[in-house]
Order: structure tokens, then C-alpha cells, then sequence
């Protein structure tokens, strides 16, 4: 037990590391001067997408290697199939806290007319808002966590009426031509986008207005985290290691 839990740990910290070295990449890094419009370009130049992107293929190439000293990598895809596990868990516990703050927020707020958790003449006590943001913050933390697992394990929307009717090598097919033609493009782009967006707002320590949380910041930054989730989950998929639903251990 303690094994899988530090295996798990560690997949998510690989996972979250490689995350940040993208994010970094993503908004803020850059190779040379960028071009001034109106003007001819002049000398080498590689934006901040462009070394994200080839940051990330490099990380599907690794995940999709098999032949030679690649194939010492399934450790890496056993890593991140557990890291995946133990960030599933952490989604759990994310959706569990939005509906525990929403039920004190509205239990306080129409049972008892309070605008305020714990009452405005407490220590500590923080605006309505303030509770409801964080409720909102909680559920997107367990949407970005929650969505690349459940894509992993098989467990997403289907047609119902189409999926008994297919054998598995159709399934299989599937699932690798929707992380070609789907997960990866749709990663990418949460990835590259999201990172511009949430690199701004580090840089302005964004915080919401009238009495909301301070670390809005951390928020916008689950946009990338999602595409880049999204993204390996794609590559894992691509791969065709079978994994058991929500443990992290891989199949033969």
C-alpha cells in the first residue's frame, strides 16, 4: 500500500513538473528577439508556443517510444498512469469540498440571512463571495483533474447503443483516432492558449474584486494544466497501454 502510494506521488509530481517546465516555456520563454511589425525580420527567433510545443513532442515521443533503450520508458507510462490515479483522487476530494462549501454557503445564507462564514463579529470571517469563489475554484480544480483520468480509463461519454455493437479492436481503433485527431490538437491548444492567458496573470498577481479570492491567478492556470493533462492522456492512449479503472496499475 505504502509502495503504490509513493509511486503514485511520484507520477504526479513527474507529471506536474513537466507541467510547470511547459508552463514556464509557454509564458515566458522565447529564443531571440521577436519581429517589430512593419519591419523585416531579422536574426533567429522561436516564440514561447513554439519551444512549449516542441517541449511537449518531445514527451509524447517519449511516452509513444517501444524499440530499443526506449523501452526502459515503461516505467514512465506506469509513472504517469499512477500519478493519474493518485490526481483522480484528488478530484474526488475537490468535488467533495464544492458541495460542502455550497451547502454551508446556502444553509448560512437562507436559513440564517448570513452574508458572511463564520459571522462578521468572528475572527477570520470572510464575505459570501469570497466562499463561493473558492466552491467555484474547487470545481474547476476537479474538472481539470477529473476529465484526462476519466479519458484514460475509458470511462467518457459513448454511444450506448453503438458501443456493444463494435468489437474491441473497434474500440481500440477509436480511442487512438480521437487522441490523434481530438485530444492531442485540443490539448495543444488549451496548453498554449491557457498559458498566455494565466502567464499575464501571474504576472499581475490577478485577484478578484468585491471581497473574492486572491489567487484568481492560480485559477486561470488550470487551463493549461487541463490541455497539458489532456495531451499526455492522448499520448497514453495512442500508446495502448490498458489501464485498470482509477488504481494506476497497467494491464500485461
Amino acid at each position: 500500500m505504502i509502495q503504490s502510494w509513493s509511486r503514485s506521488a511520484q507520477g504526479a509530481a513527474v507529471l506536474l513538473l513537466a507541467f510547470a517546465i511547459l508552463f514556464a516555456l509557454g509564458g515566458w520563454g522565447a529564443i531571440g528577439k521577436p519581429p517589430k511589425p512593419f519591419v523585416p525580420a531579422e536574426g533567429f527567433f522561436i516564440s514561447g508556443t513554439g519551444l512549449q510545443t516542441i517541449a511537449l513532442a518531445v514527451l509524447c515521443a517519449l511516452i509513444l517510444a517501444r524499440q530499443g533503450t526506449a523501452s526502459r520508458l515503461l516505467g514512465l507510462v506506469v509513472a504517469l498512469d499512477a500519478g493519474l490515479a493518485l490526481l483522480w483522487r484528488i478530484a474526488a476530494l475537490a468535488a467533495l469540498v464544492t458541495v460542502s462549501l455550497i451547502f454551508l454557503w446556502a444553509s448560512g445564507r437562507f436559513l440564517f440571512g448570513m452574508s458572511a462564514f463564520p459571522p462578521a463579529s468572528f475572527p477570520f470571517s470572510l464575505a459570501e463571495t469570497w466562499w463561493i469563489e473558492v466552491a467555484l475554484a474547487s470545481l474547476g480544480l476537479s474538472l481539470t483533474l477529473s476529465i484526462p483520468a476519466i479519458l484514460r480509463t475509458g470511462e467518457h461519454v459513448t454511444i450506448d447503443i453503438l458501443s456493444p455493437l463494435l468489437a474491441p479492436r473497434v474500440h481500440r481503433w477509436i480511442m487512438r483516432v480521437g487522441s490523434l485527431v481530438l485530444g492531442l490538437p485540443v490539448g495543444w491548444l488549451l496548453l498554449t492558449k491557457g498559458s498566455h492567458l494565466a502567464a499575464r496573470s501571474w504576472q499581475q498577481w490577478e485577484s478578484s474584486q468585491n471581497f473574492g479570492i486572491e489567487f484568481v491567478f492560480l485559477v486561470k492556470t488550470l487551463v493549461p494544466l487541463m490541455g497539458f493533462l489532456i495531451a499526455v492522456v492522448a499520448a497514453l492512449n495512442l500508446r495502448g497501454t490498458p489501464v485498470q479503472k482509477h488504481t494506476g496499475h497497467t494491464g500485461p
